[in-house]
């Protein structure tokens, strides 16, 4: 079934512009506190760890760099498999 609904487009403006309704830094506060019931809800069942470096470093170096090892270790896994095909 194919409906053919007229759709009006009213834009999407910057937040930050002179006709926003808060100002600038109230919209990075909000913008924050959104993030942090995002994460707090859903931070299990994300893929990656959605923290910024800076929060990461504050749980010490060690979780860092395991993080960067396993990650390095999967790009080159990947890479190894995928070439292994095509010998």
């Amino acid at each position: 079934m194919v409906v053919k609904s007229r759709f009006v487009h009213l834009g999407g403006g910057t937040r930050t512009g002179p006709a926003a309704p808060v100002s600038a830094e109230r919209d990075l506060v909000q913008r924050r506190e959104a993030m942090a019931r995002f994460v707090r809800k859903w931070g299990h069942a994300l893929p990656a760890d959605v923290r910024s470096v800076r929060e990461r470093l504050a749980d010490g170096p060690r979780p860092f760099l395991k993080a960067i090892i396993r990650s390095v270790g999967r790009s080159i896994w990947l890479h190894l498999t995928r070439h292994a095909d095509h010998r």
